[in-house]
């Protein structure tokens, strides 16, 4: 098969993939609508043929926890641990402009690869 070919094949089976999506996705709401009452708030339920798990995300207000910590909450009662998060614009600084710096930052680094991402970019039409 051509590139275009497999690019055509990939646009039809990724707009049926997506159709598929929200028909799931509304079913799925319909399911919960009608079975609101007989879910747990937060675990596993199996119920009709069905396993359905509730339960929340959590989200913590970074600022307020550390105002928590600068009014003295005292460390060993503190359930929470720092998390570096890198910038990635101050790292592309560094690795071109402080080469000594980021040489000590990136014996921390690794880099696994991701899976690769295929999309249909949107061709232009030609004037005839």
């Amino acid at each position: 098969m051509t590139i275009e070919q497999l690019r055509k094949r990939l646009s039809v089976v990724k707009a049926t993939e997506e159709a598929a999506k929200k028909e799931r996705l509304t079913i799925e709401r319909e399911i919960i609508g009608l079975l609101a009452d007989e879910l747990k708030e937060q675990g596993t339920t199996n119920i009709h043929g069905l396993k359905i798990v509730t339960g929340y995300t959590r989200k913590w207000d970074q600022a307020e926890l550390q105002g928590l910590v600068e009014r003295g909450i005292p460390p060993k009662l503190f359930p929470f641990k720092v998390e570096y998060k890198e910038d990635k614009k101050m790292s592309d600084y560094l690795a071109n402009n402080e080469p000594d710096v980021w040489e000590k930052i990136a014996k921390a680094l690794t880099l696994t690869p991701r899976k690769p991402s295929v999309s249909i970019a949107e061709q232009k039409q030609e004037a005839a």
